[in-house]
């Protein structure tokens, strides 16, 4: 049974949420423990901490279930459909959120309204209230907007009266335009614009009372971006400015007295972090930001420390001493084990973590600072406990050149690490990393007997400016035999058999694994590339499609690829469908047909050439 949502400018469908038939908990096996989803998902507390919901289930069948935090009894189920579950939030203890995504087309507002987009990913949002069982679509209440969250996710809110507001992130049409709003919605349904951006509007800094305290805004075709800040919303004022031909400003969230912003503004390559004053604007000195991310309260935005991605483990600073002692506590517990928070109830007696290694396999835990100790919730996935972990190191290796590259490297468990089978799996992006957490990529391989490695090459984000600027350019170039210069290491070292390494990705991942058979010849036996694009100058043009051939997304492009255009003829080098005919080893195509950030056309083409060459 599915609810058709017909909103003003969107059509959405999304299955229902709690008509589906009771959840059978004990489903059928999976085909593999590794590769399945997680039986446990998205644990979140209420604001008290009494309780907590998680997405509980398997292929057979999911729900949103609600767990006594004290005695970890179920105390509500709500079955969930087929759609694509995001998160889950909380507004208040009676009050859940629940995001789901769907892939869709955005159609014209009206008729002076025309709509070019394609297929997009656009997320909706349903409140369940616990007490009346009611389900609520949100953004549905207002004539001019669309019914998706167009950044982010709802913004909690207190209320000065009664219970607490939701604010989320909508679009709205205004002047013949769609601009980012900021959408109240009312715990009876009604909802209201609070604050309409205007047409370069990119991001609000929202309090935890409920006050505006920013905006920020970027000017797509010159680059130019402004910095709004104030004590509410008629009282704003540009406290800075700047040019940036790709990094855009936005906010990491606000102090608990909303005397505070913090606000993320371009740098060069990186964005770096500043305070701001909401009464006076000051504008505050740069905090040690880089390569970390703020974490914050779920829902008021407010931050109590930051995270940072270093090597083998994660590490957390948290600005309450008192939180820190805990959490070094929590430490402590699992020692050897790689510890990550997953939520913290508001008086910060209660967290719940995921740990993964030191004979703790891949699980998540409650602990009460109050009680203590530490109470199993369960393995993340079914049938995969402590004894089916695979190691995995953190090693870094020399590339031709001698630039250093970080990597992640899987070993199986029951065998010895000499003359391994080898897969290369490089990340996607390029602009992002892998961790040292649980990847079921690499342990369903390892678990087959394969060494897996996972190269940092440079172009990777999170290991310094530097790391991160050694990739432009070098896009099928170096970025490319930093892969390969990882198999000559593991070759010299004899964990790896050189006649025995295949190349897997996605994404970029998969344009990797094309061209590490195409661009470069003889050193993978086979090839598998999920979603690779084959043609650089198309995928460029698709991305002018989508966000504008004068915008940050297409000079940003321009810059990693060293190229002046979409049209440049130095992309036909690094295109492997271009150089399908030296293609020496066997490859698989796989490719989602609601793919929206690499159209299933940049896989049809590399089947076409292949074929073309007779491969």
């Amino acid at each position: 049974m599915a609810i058709i949502v017909r909103i003003i400018g969107l059509v959405v469908t999304v299955m229902t949420l709690f008509f589906s038939p009771a959840l059978a908990l004990e489903g059928p096996s999976f085909m593999s423990a590794h590769g399945s989803n997680p039986q446990i998902e998205s644990p979140q507390f209420s604001p008290s901490g009494q309780l907590f919901a998680a997405v509980i289930g398997d292929e057979s069948g999911r729900a949103v279930t609600l767990f006594d935090s004290q005695t970890l009894k179920v105390t509500n189920i709500l079955p969930l459909g087929a759609s694509k579950f995001r998160r889950l939030m909380w507004i208040d203890e009676d009050r859940l959120v629940i995001v789901q995504s769907v892939t869709a087309r955005l159609t014209n507002i009206d008729a002076s309204i025309t709509l070019t987009a394609g297929r997009s990913e656009n997320w909706v949002a349903i409140e369940y209230n616990l007490k009346t069982q009611k389900q609520t679509m949100l953004l549905t209440g207002v004539n001019r907007a669309l019914n998706t969250i167009a950044s982010g996710v709802p913004v909690r809110v207190v209320g000065s009266n009664g219970p607490n507001t939701l604010v989320l992130f909508g679009t709205t049409a205004s002047n013949y335009l769609f601009v980012l709003s900021l959408i109240e919605h009312q715990e009876g349904g009604e909802e209201r614009v609070i604050a309409e951006g205007a047409r370069d509007t990119v991001d609000w800094a929202v309090g935890p009372a409920g006050k505006v305290l920013g905006e920020a805004r970027y000017y797509a075709k010159t680059g130019a971006w402004e910095v709004w800040v104030g004590p509410e919303l008629e009282r704003l004022k540009r406290v800075q400015t700047g040019v940036s031909p790709f990094r855009q400003p936005s906010f990491a969230g606000v102090s608990a007295d909303q005397k505070t912003v913090f606000v993320r503004v371009p740098d060069g390559q990186e964005t770096v972090v500043h305070p701001v004053n909401t009464e006076t604007g000051a504008w505050g000195d740069e905090l040690p930001s880089r390569d970390r991310r703020f974490i914050s309260e779920d829902g008021t935005q407010v931050i109590f420390g930051t995270v940072k991605a270093d090597g083998d483990y994660l590490q957390y600073e948290f600005t309450d001493p008192s939180d820190q002692a805990f959490w070094n506590a929590i430490k402590k517990a699992f020692k050897g084990a790689e510890v990550s928070l997953q939520s913290i109830a508001q008086d910060r007696s209660r967290v719940i973590v995921e740990v993964f290694g030191g004979g703790f396999g891949n699980s998540y835990y409650l602990v009460n600072s109050k009680m203590g100790g530490a109470k199993l919730i369960g393995d993340l996935r079914k049938d995969l406990g402590p004894d089916q972990m695979n190691e995995r190191q953190y090693i870094h290796y020399g590339a031709a050149d001698g630039m250093d590259i970080p990597a992640y490297l899987t070993l199986p468990r029951d065998r010895p690490a000499k003359d391994l089978p080898l897969i290369v799996l490089p990340h996607g992006g390029p602009f992002a990393r892998d961790e040292i957490g649980f990847d079921w990529w690499s342990q369903a391989y390892a678990s087959l007997g394969y060494a897996v490695l996972q190269p940092q090459f440079r172009g990777s984000d999170g290991f310094g400016l530097e790391h991160l600027k050694a990739g432009f350019g070098e896009y099928g170039r170096k970025m490319q035999t930093d892969l390969s210069d990882g198999i000559t290491d593991l070759v010299k070292k004899g964990v790896a058999d050189p006649k025995r390494v295949a190349i897997v990705g996605g994404s970029y991942g998969g344009y990797a694994a094309l061209a590490g058979v195409t661009l470069q010849t003889g050193i993978y036996r086979c090839a598998v590339s999920l979603a690779g694009p084959s043609n650089m100058s198309q995928q460029l043009l698709f991305f002018a499609s989508m966000y504008g051939s004068r915008s940050s997304n297409s000079r940003y492009w321009h810059e990693y690829l060293g190229v002046k255009n979409d049209r440049d003829p130095t992309l036909d080098a690094i295109s492997p469908e271009f150089h399908a005919a030296k293609a020496s080893a066997p490859i698989l195509l796989i490719h989602g047909v609601d793919d929206t950030v690499v159209p299933i056309d940049q896989s049809k083409r590399m089947e076409a050439a292949l074929k073309r060459a007779g491969k």
